[in-house]
């Protein structure tokens, strides 16, 4: 990873301080300013990794230039630094969740070109989404034909901060806030480009998803159909694994646990643990697959081409929300964000 590049920061919550500041300052980046709504939280913020400055909500016009902006702050509070950055010049790293529609998500990505604008998705840098990725492309099971993803805890709403009960602020439930990244692996290691929703049961309370129950059919780049079965709930405990139907065989795995990727032969009992002889499963723990985007995020930076971190690639993602969304909430129900967007205006 470059060391030089200098970088602002707009949010100072549990994210920023827990894991994207421990890993900048260990390797050496030159964090500016750190800016935040609360300003004696980025006051805090700011002393505990020697930020030289510690910004309000209404001190954009304070912040120095520089060659990358980090935007952490919640979702729904985005439009007006949209509307500030857009008039520089510094490549932006966006924390998930983007967009609620793909429209919003056109506009967000006029603001830079396609290498320069970073959709935080990481479960993209997991050593058990690659593997998975490459076994895909390999063809080493066949053809995968359909797909169980399961997320989510009984009485856990959201994994985020104070903001996941502020539906403005948080954009909706555990679907949005959590499970979202889930849904991103799926596509983006089985090189999905195109989804529609067939059927979904959402039950919500307001603009809050609790339950979803969604069958979803996914095209890859060869135009081949996968059926992607969703279930995200905050009804029970659930596994949070995927599993992959292949012509051949069956591979189950969780992208928040250690453990290696499942193999069983179909209608066989005998199991088997998958692992890359290279690589085995690296990045798994959270600063390591943090440490991977950033560095291939910047990495796109140099060579000024685009890869698997841009957020034009999460447009499959973004549709797959926006079905879900529209299919399930009343009409009067629905969360809109892009009225509140004149970026390009």
């Amino acid at each position: 990873m470059s060391h030089s590049r200098t970088i602002g920061i707009i949010g100072a919550g549990g994210i920023v301080f827990k894991s994207h500041l421990p890993l900048l300052r260990a390797i050496g980046a030159d964090v500016r300013w750190i800016l935040d709504v609360d300003k004696s939280r980025a006051r805090a913020v700011s002393k505990a990794f020697d930020i030289p400055l510690a910004l309000g909500a209404t001190e954009l016009e304070l912040a120095t230039p520089t060659d990358v902006v980090l935007l952490a702050c919640p979702y729904g509070a985005r439009w007006a630094y949209y509307n500030f950055l857009r008039h520089g010049s510094a490549a932006i790293y966006v924390e998930k969740p983007v967009a609620r529609s793909v429209a919003e998500l056109q506009r967000i990505c006029e603001l830079r070109p396609d290498y320069a604008l970073a959709a935080g998705f990481l479960r993209r840098s997991t050593g058990v989404t690659n593997i998975l990725k490459g076994v895909i492309q390999d063809g080493l099971f066949g053809h995968p034909r359909r797909i169980r993803c399961e997320f989510g805890t009984a009485t856990v709403i959201s994994s985020g901060g104070s903001f996941a009960k502020n539906v403005a602020l948080a954009g909706g439930g555990q679907l949005f806030e959590s499970a979202i990244h889930s849904i991103d692996a799926v596509c983006y290691m089985a090189g999905i480009t195109r989804a529609v929703v067939r059927n979904c049961r959402m039950e919500a309370d307001g603009q809050f998803d609790l339950h979803t129950d969604a069958t979803i059919q996914l095209a890859d780049t060869r135009g081949r159909d996968i059926e992607l079965d969703l279930l995200v709930t905050c009804f029970h405990s659930t596994q949070y694994e995927i599993e992959i139907e292949f012509d051949q065989a069956c591979v189950s795995f969780s992208l928040f646990t250690k453990k290696s990727p499942t193999v069983r032969a179909i209608d066989r009992r005998r199991s088997y643990q998958l692992l890359d002889s290279g690589l085995a499963d690296y990045p798994r723990d959270v600063f390591d697959v943090m440490y991977v985007f950033w560095k291939d995020f910047l990495a796109g930076l140099d060579t000024r081409r685009p890869n698997y971190t841009s957020a034009r690639s999460t447009v499959v993602t973004t549709s797959i929300m926006e079905q879900l969304y529209r299919q399930t909430l009343p009409a009067g129900e629905r969360l809109e964000t892009t009225s509140s967007a004149p970026i390009g205006s």
